[in-house]
This record gives C-alpha cells, sequence and structure tokens, in this order.
C-alpha cells in the first residue's frame, strides 16, 4: 500500500507549468541563500593598504610607513588570492593588485632608508665625509692652545689660549665662586667653496670624568649661517668651570658633515 506522504511522480508540478516555474523559483533562492557570502574582506584590504604603503614609500617623511603598511598589504593580498582560487572570494584581482603595491613599497622604503643609511653612515659611525687632514686634533691626540684644525675641505678652525674673565653680575651659565674662561673660535674657508656654518655644534668639559661645561652667555657676535669662499670668520666662547674640576678640553665640529676637531686647553 503506497505511503500516504508520498507524492506520486504523476502529480508533482510539470516543469512548464506556473506551479513548476513557482517551484523552481523557490529552489533557486533557497539554493542562493545556502551558499556563503563572498569573502573579499582580504583583497579590499590588500588594496587599500597597498596603495596606502606605495603613497607613503614615495614622500620622503612617510617612507618609513612603507615597510609597516606594505608588509600586512603583501600578506592580506596573498590571503585574498588564496580565497579567490578556492571559491570563496570574487576579487582577486584586488588581491594581486594589493601585494603587489605593497611589495613595490617596501622595495622602495628599503632602497630609501639604505641610501639615507649610506649617506649618513659615515657621521654616525665615526667617518665623516669631510675628515679631519691635521696630524693633530683627533680625541687621542688633541691640539693645544692656538692649534689648527685642518679638513680634506680646506676648511681650518683655530682655537686661541683660554683667558680667566669674571663675568658681570647676573651673566647665565655662571657660579659664582667658579673659575670663568673664554677664548676665541675661529673658522676660515680656504677650499674655494662656501662653508654652511648653521649647525655647527661645539661641547667643553674638564675633570677626569669629562663633565660638560655650562656655556657662560655673552654679548658675542654668532658665526654666519654662510660662510663665503675665502672669508673667515671668529667667535668667543665662555665656559664655567666648576670649583673642584682641573682642565678644560673643547671639541667643535664645522658642520654635521665634518669630523670633530678636539682641543685641551687647560
Amino acid at each position: 500500500m503506497p505511503d500516504a506522504s508520498h507524492t506520486p511522480a504523476s502529480e508533482l508540478p510539470a516543469s512548464g507549468t506556473p506551479e513548476g516555474s513557482e517551484a523552481a523559483a523557490q529552489s533557486s533562492r533557497y539554493a542562493a541563500w545556502l551558499r556563503p557570502a563572498p569573502r573579499d574582506g582580504a583583497g579590499l584590504a590588500a588594496l587599500v593598504l597597498g596603495a596606502g604603503a606605495t603613497l607613503a614609500a614615495v614622500t620622503l617623511h612617510g617612507v618609513v610607513l612603507g615597510l609597516p603598511l606594505g608588509i600586512p598589504a603583501i600578506v592580506a593580498g596573498l590571503v585574498g588570492r588564496r580565497r579567490a582560487r578556492r571559491g570563496e572570494a570574487g576579487n582577486g584581482r584586488q588581491a594581486l593588485a594589493g601585494a603587489a603595491l605593497g611589495a613595490a613599497a617596501v622595495g622602495l622604503s628599503l632602497v630609501v632608508i639604505a641610501t639615507a643609511a649610506t649617506s649618513s653612515g659615515d657621521r654616525w659611525f665615526g667617518g665623516a665625509q669631510v675628515p679631519l687632514t691635521s696630524g693633530r686634533g683627533t680625541y687621542d691626540r688633541p691640539l693645544g692652545p692656538g692649534g689648527t684644525a685642518a679638513f680634506g675641505d680646506g676648511t681650518r678652525v683655530t682655537v686661541g689660549a683660554p683667558r680667566r674673565f669674571t663675568p658681570p653680575a647676573g651673566s647665565d651659565g655662571y657660579t659664582p665662586g667658579d673659575v670663568a674662561y673664554r677664548f676665541t673660535v675661529t673658522v676660515r674657508a680656504t677650499g674655494g667653496a662656501d662653508l654652511d656654518l648653521g649647525d655647527y655644534t661645539y661641547f667643553a668639559t674638564a675633570g677626569d670624568a669629562s663633565t660638560d661645561l655650562e656655556l657662560i652667555s655673552t654679548d658675542a657676535a654668532d658665526f654666519p649661517g654662510t660662510l663665503k669662499a675665502g672669508g673667515s670668520a671668529t667667535v668667543v666662547f665662555a665656559f664655567d668651570v666648576p670649583r673642584g674640576l682641573a682642565g678644560l678640553d673643547f671639541d667643535f665640529e664645522p658642520t654635521g658633515e665634518h669630523d670633530d676637531a678636539y682641543w685641551r686647553l687647560a
């Protein structure tokens, strides 16, 4: 005896009838509901990160963002491509483009960073682009009072003998009872080119522990920003040496590209 719940095939709606068409539509909607939504997030993220990394990498101040943005773009792009190959995502080309942009940003950032490190590495690791050429003037072999440091580009720096003096009352940097010294520093540009003195550096120390000394404020003029070829400029420096400290050492660097020169003045 047939099962009452079973409908004979002869009684099912034919596909060409209205009832059959409605059943097919319902079946299609049900199948679409069962199909998972495309997982396009990784590919989209790769494209956004890759574009941002590339823009950052081509700017001087944003180049450091090329690596932290570019590497995630590559990873997200690879994930997106794998999902696309498995049919889980529909933006495989987006993912590929994002990974390519990320790789380009990483490569460009590394080139820029390496170039910057090469150009500034000598300065940070002790081999300046403009070396000291005089026989003395290094940390181990300092010059004495009145000594001149010579550099490879023709720059000459002469530090005069220090003289004790009494600063005016209330002078910044001076503590009454300490010893105050002042001396001249003369820079000459003899190499045939202008010398940029806008970033010259200096410091003075005293005692066995090389204690940094305080600069005493004076009315003396400063070096010009640019010293013309063949010209010279002299500036008076004054330092406070605390009681109990002996000696006076001075370090001067004409520009960020020059070696440091050293004097033992007292």
